[in-house]
Protein backbone atom coordinates (compact mmCIF):
# COMPACT_ATOMS: atom_id res chain seq x y z
CA UNK A 1 0.00 0.00 0.00
CA UNK A 2 3.02 2.32 0.78
CA UNK A 3 4.19 1.54 -2.58
CA UNK A 4 1.44 2.31 -4.82
CA UNK A 5 0.64 5.92 -2.29
CA UNK A 6 4.47 6.48 -3.39
CA UNK A 7 4.09 5.93 -7.02
CA UNK A 8 1.17 7.64 -7.38
CA UNK A 9 2.03 10.50 -5.51
CA UNK A 10 4.90 10.56 -8.18
CA UNK A 11 2.71 10.34 -10.83
CA UNK A 12 0.68 12.54 -10.30
CA UNK A 13 3.27 15.29 -9.40
CA UNK A 14 4.45 14.62 -12.90
CA UNK A 15 1.23 14.54 -15.06
CA UNK A 16 -1.08 16.08 -12.54
CA UNK A 17 -3.60 13.75 -13.22
CA UNK A 18 -4.16 9.60 -12.99
CA UNK A 19 -4.25 7.82 -16.38
CA UNK A 20 -4.30 4.90 -17.96
CA UNK A 21 -0.34 4.09 -17.47
CA UNK A 22 -0.64 5.19 -12.90
CA UNK A 23 -3.44 2.46 -12.89
CA UNK A 24 -1.68 0.02 -14.90
CA UNK A 25 1.53 0.53 -12.75
CA UNK A 26 -0.59 0.50 -9.24
CA UNK A 27 -1.92 -2.53 -10.46
CA UNK A 28 1.56 -4.10 -11.37
CA UNK A 29 2.92 -3.07 -7.64
CA UNK A 30 0.28 -4.22 -6.21
CA UNK A 31 -0.01 -8.11 -7.87
CA UNK A 32 3.77 -7.92 -6.97
CA UNK A 33 3.47 -7.04 -3.60
CA UNK A 34 0.98 -9.53 -3.23
CA UNK A 35 3.01 -12.47 -4.62
CA UNK A 36 5.97 -11.45 -2.56
CA UNK A 37 3.80 -11.49 0.79
CA UNK A 38 2.08 -14.68 -0.27
CA UNK A 39 5.59 -16.43 -1.02
CA UNK A 40 6.92 -15.08 2.16
CA UNK A 41 3.76 -16.72 3.92
CA UNK A 42 4.07 -20.02 2.36
CA UNK A 43 8.44 -20.18 3.18
CA UNK A 44 6.94 -19.28 6.62
CA UNK A 45 4.60 -22.10 6.65
CA UNK A 46 7.18 -24.52 5.64
CA UNK A 47 9.04 -23.97 8.68
CA UNK A 48 8.89 -27.15 11.14
CA UNK A 49 9.25 -24.60 14.03
CA UNK A 50 6.38 -22.12 15.58
CA UNK A 51 7.01 -18.75 14.59
CA UNK A 52 6.52 -15.22 15.58
CA UNK A 53 6.90 -11.66 14.96
CA UNK A 54 6.32 -9.02 17.58
CA UNK A 55 6.21 -5.12 17.36
CA UNK A 56 8.31 -3.37 19.84
CA UNK A 57 4.68 -2.42 21.29
CA UNK A 58 4.74 -6.68 21.93
CA UNK A 59 1.61 -6.80 19.18
CA UNK A 60 2.11 -9.41 17.15
CA UNK A 61 2.83 -8.87 13.10
CA UNK A 62 3.99 -12.02 11.60
CA UNK A 63 3.69 -15.45 12.36
CA UNK A 64 3.16 -19.07 10.89
CA UNK A 65 0.38 -21.63 11.05
CA UNK A 66 3.29 -24.01 12.94
CA UNK A 67 3.04 -21.41 15.90
CA UNK A 68 -0.98 -21.97 16.26
CA UNK A 69 -1.07 -26.28 15.67
CA UNK A 70 2.19 -26.49 18.11
CA UNK A 71 0.74 -24.58 20.77
CA UNK A 72 -2.90 -25.30 20.14
CA UNK A 73 -3.92 -21.60 19.67
CA UNK A 74 -7.51 -20.83 18.65
CA UNK A 75 -7.77 -18.77 15.60
CA UNK A 76 -8.80 -15.45 17.37
CA UNK A 77 -5.12 -15.54 18.57
CA UNK A 78 -4.03 -15.58 14.69
CA UNK A 79 -4.65 -11.96 13.97
CA UNK A 80 -2.50 -9.04 13.69
CA UNK A 81 -2.30 -6.95 16.50
CA UNK A 82 -2.84 -9.05 19.24
CA UNK A 83 -0.54 -8.43 22.40
CA UNK A 84 1.87 -10.66 23.69
CA UNK A 85 -0.60 -10.72 27.24
CA UNK A 86 -3.03 -12.51 25.05
CA UNK A 87 -0.85 -15.54 24.56
CA UNK A 88 0.31 -16.07 28.04
CA UNK A 89 -3.30 -15.65 29.11
CA UNK A 90 -4.89 -18.43 26.46
CA UNK A 91 -2.29 -20.97 28.04
CA UNK A 92 -2.80 -20.22 31.75
CA UNK A 93 -6.33 -20.11 31.43
CA UNK A 94 -6.60 -23.34 30.26
CA UNK A 95 -3.87 -24.52 32.78
CA UNK A 96 -0.86 -24.94 30.65
CA UNK A 97 1.43 -22.45 32.38
CA UNK A 98 1.78 -23.85 36.12
CA UNK A 99 4.40 -21.48 38.59
CA UNK A 100 5.11 -18.83 35.41
CA UNK A 101 4.07 -15.33 35.59
CA UNK A 102 3.33 -13.12 33.00
CA UNK A 103 6.41 -10.50 33.86
CA UNK A 104 8.34 -13.70 33.76
CA UNK A 105 6.91 -15.06 30.74
CA UNK A 106 7.52 -11.81 28.78
CA UNK A 107 11.45 -11.15 29.81
CA UNK A 108 12.01 -14.82 28.93
CA UNK A 109 11.15 -14.03 25.65
CA UNK A 110 12.20 -10.48 25.20
CA UNK A 111 15.59 -10.83 27.27
CA UNK A 112 16.85 -14.35 27.03
CA UNK A 113 19.76 -14.33 25.24
CA UNK A 114 20.01 -18.42 25.78
CA UNK A 115 17.32 -20.76 23.80
CA UNK A 116 14.78 -21.44 27.14
CA UNK A 117 12.58 -24.51 27.59
CA UNK A 118 8.46 -24.61 28.56
CA UNK A 119 6.39 -27.64 29.24
CA UNK A 120 2.79 -26.98 28.43
CA UNK A 121 0.86 -29.24 31.73
CA UNK A 122 -1.93 -30.26 29.78
CA UNK A 123 -0.56 -31.63 26.15
CA UNK A 124 2.59 -32.78 28.03
CA UNK A 125 4.60 -30.65 25.41
CA UNK A 126 8.37 -29.49 26.39
CA UNK A 127 8.94 -26.31 23.47
CA UNK A 128 12.57 -24.88 22.87
CA UNK A 129 12.13 -21.17 22.48
CA UNK A 130 14.84 -18.99 21.28
CA UNK A 131 14.11 -15.36 21.02
CA UNK A 132 15.88 -12.84 18.92
CA UNK A 133 15.53 -8.80 19.24
CA UNK A 134 14.47 -6.94 15.66
CA UNK A 135 16.63 -3.35 15.40
CA UNK A 136 13.56 -1.45 15.92
CA UNK A 137 12.84 -3.43 18.87
CA UNK A 138 10.55 -6.07 18.07
CA UNK A 139 11.25 -9.61 18.58
CA UNK A 140 11.23 -12.82 16.94
CA UNK A 141 10.77 -16.16 18.33
CA UNK A 142 11.06 -20.19 17.49
CA UNK A 143 9.26 -22.25 19.49
CA UNK A 144 10.63 -26.23 18.62
CA UNK A 145 8.73 -28.90 20.15
CA UNK A 146 11.09 -31.16 21.98
CA UNK A 147 9.38 -33.16 23.25
CA UNK A 148 10.14 -36.79 21.97
CA UNK A 149 14.06 -35.71 22.45
CA UNK A 150 13.87 -34.90 26.49
CA UNK A 151 11.47 -38.33 26.50
CA UNK A 152 14.66 -40.08 24.97
CA UNK A 153 17.31 -38.55 27.35
CA UNK A 154 14.86 -39.28 30.15
CA UNK A 155 14.82 -43.06 28.54
CA UNK A 156 18.45 -43.09 28.77
CA UNK A 157 18.92 -41.35 31.97
CA UNK A 158 16.55 -44.20 33.66
CA UNK A 159 18.45 -46.74 31.75
CA UNK A 160 21.92 -45.80 32.86
CA UNK A 161 20.72 -45.78 36.75
CA UNK A 162 18.98 -49.53 36.24
CA UNK A 163 22.68 -50.34 34.69
CA UNK A 164 24.23 -49.19 37.12
CA UNK A 165 22.04 -51.00 40.24
CA UNK A 166 22.63 -54.25 38.35
CA UNK A 167 26.52 -53.31 38.40
CA UNK A 168 26.79 -52.60 41.76
CA UNK A 169 24.60 -55.97 42.31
Amino acid sequence: ASSSRLVLSLMLQRHEQVGEETVRLLDDASVAIQYNRDLLQTALDKVEQGLTVFDRSRRLVCWNNNFRQLLDLPAKLGEVGIELSAFYDELYDRGDLVGITFPTFRDHLLKARQPWQLRLRRSGRIFEIVSNAMPDGGIVTTWSDISQSEAAAEELRTAKVELEQRVAQ
